[in-house]
């Protein structure tokens, strides 16, 4: 772990599972550089667990009409089900333009997007073995890793949701989405978290409704947080496909596993996760 004091001169720390890299870690002078643990450098851990296993919440067509149920399947049938013209909640809702699936897969008013770094139509890297590993508790010495994205929000809205293309490699499919305040260029003060399970094996845009609604400002400075859920959550946040990289002040990551960090940046450019900020 780095020194959140600075204290030391320099400490390089290289944690290996199962032969493959998972983190380097360097301080300097109380200067934080974090290389950052990618999807591929997880998949071979992932590889002793199966993935995509537990279930998750659809709204499913009923036969013979256009109304939508909520429906529980498996998470392996989840991609048959969406190309059949299902979603999950907060998707948008086929033939109803310009709503997207409520609570209880009724028609709801669409929001307006007031950030995204997806590609036109909602597209990413699709590749599963590209994106940002996101860890609980996996072993002894082996720091739990939670990625932070940096946005500013083009108006001023109500957050009414984020979405995020995620994936999990093994363990438990729960992770937690912070809505952060901005500390000085890292993440500060939590302003809402949000809880996702049922996470698919195969790399999906999945949707955190917001309960709390808090009012975000145009021009202001926010991080959005991924974390695990659980202990021995392996999961991966997929990259952006439109070139929007990393810079020290968009993007932080911490092996501390939770949204207080300690924080450090990326020590070089690399591609961002892919994520939207929508508000009414």
């Amino acid at each position: 772990m780095f020194d959140p004091n600075g204290s030391s001169s320099r400490l390089l720390r290289l944690l290996s599972l199962t032969g493959v890299l998972v983190v380097a870690v360097a301080c300097e002078n109380g200067a934080k550089s974090v290389a950052p643990t990618s999807v591929s450098s997880l998949t071979a851990a992932a590889s002793v667990a199966s993935a995509g296993q537990g279930k998750i919440d659809i709204c499913h067509r009923t036969q013979g009409s256009q109304e939508f149920m909520l429906l529980s399947v498996a998470a392996s049938a989840a991609a048959g089900h969406m190309a059949h013209g299902d979603g999950r909640v907060g998707d948008p809702m086929p033939g109803a333009p310009g709503t997207t699936f409520g609570a209880d897969c009724t028609a709801s008013v669409a929001p307006t997007v007031i950030y995204s770094n997806f590609g036109p139509g909602m597209t990413f890297d699709t590749d599963p073995t590209h994106g940002w590993g996101i860890n609980g508790f996996i072993g002894p010495g082996i720091g739990q890793q939670a990625i932070a994205q940096r946005f500013t929000p083009a108006a001023t809205a109500t957050f009414a949701s984020a979405q995020l293309a995620l994936t999990l490699l093994s363990g438990p499919g729960s992770i937690v989405i912070f809505l952060q305040a901005d500390s000085n260029g890292s993440p500060g003060a939590v302003i809402e978290q949000i809880s996702v399970s049922g996470l698919p094996g195969v790399p999906t845009v999945l949707t955190a409704t917001s309960v709390q609604f808090p009012e975000l400002q145009a021009g202001t400075a926010y991080w959005l947080t991924v974390a695990a859920g659980a202990p021995g959550v392996l999961a991966g946040w997929s990259w952006n496909s439109i070139g929007d990289m990393t810079t020290p002040t968009n993007y932080a990551v911490t092996q501390g596993g939770s949204p207080s960090g300690p924080w450090g940046e990326n020590p070089s450019p690399v591609a961002r996760a892919v994520f939207q900020i929508n508000g009414t």
